[in-house]
């Protein structure tokens, strides 16, 4: 079984394990030089940002290296990886996780999560042609060879989950309250991130035993669920 998260756009640069190589590192420089030309004024509008992060990825993009020593795992910062718990791994979750995880990248496409990665900020809705194609169309197809025989448990966002293919099973977190179920949004992405620990604590390679998570109060719930989509409920007293 395959993990699939999520990029985040904030990041830091750390090390704690020996790097690997990304698997699309060329992939990478080559659309870093797409960027690599950029201004402040064309990259604010580019990612509809202010101008304290444009200048940070004007400078980025133009000192940008596709390998370095900053393991993947740990420079993503958001949400659902600080409840990953990356920092409490020992050397056995390193190597279960470097195998089963894998983390879907606007600008390395797919990343294991000892990789050595540059800080960048570039999603895949972000309007990038890449030889022709839109970044999640790029990546969708080239990422397709690969994954079309893995069994893939998706924990991505929507925008990232659109370059697995149709086979993945996907998982859904619902909070209930007065009997109505609703998905919000940051408690998805907590959960998303404690799910992820909770295989890689257990080195959970198989999609029926994850069905026995029930951390954070969340438990599966077989009639919401098929095949290809796990649903996990969480009952909230108002």
């Amino acid at each position: 079984m395959i993990i699939c998260c999520s990029q985040t756009k904030t990041m830091k640069s750390e090390a704690i394990a020996e790097a690997s190589q990304p698997m699309f590192a060329q992939t990478a420089a080559y659309i870093a030089s797409l960027l690599k030309d950029k201004n402040k004024e064309e990259l604010m509008k580019f990612y509809k940002c202010n101008e304290k992060i444009a200048l940070q990825n004007v400078s980025r993009f133009q000192s940008f290296e596709p390998v370095t020593q900053n393991n993947a795992g740990l420079c993503f910062d958001g949400l659902q990886f600080k409840r990953m718990q990356v920092q409490a791994w020992n050397q056995e979750d390193w190597n279960f996780a470097q195998e089963h995880l894998r983390i879907m990248s606007g600008l390395y496409g797919m990343l294991r999560v000892k990789d050595g990665i540059s800080e960048y900020r570039l999603d895949v809705e972000n309007p990038l042609q890449v030889e022709g194609k839109s970044l999640t169309e790029f990546w969708r197809l080239k990422l397709a060879d690969g994954l079309k025989d893995e069994c893939i448990l998706d924990c991505c966002s929507k925008e990232y989950s659109a370059l697995l293919p149709e086979t993945k099973c996907s998982v859904s977190f619902y909070v209930e309250k007065q009997g109505k179920l609703k998905i919000e949004a940051t408690a998805a992405k907590m959960a998303r991130g404690s799910l992820i620990y909770y295989c890689i604590k257990h080195k959970i390679d198989n999609i029926e035993v994850v069905k026995a998570f029930n951390e954070d109060g969340y438990h599966f719930h077989e009639q919401l669920s098929n095949a290809k989509h796990l649903v996990f409920v969480k009952e909230v007293q108002l």
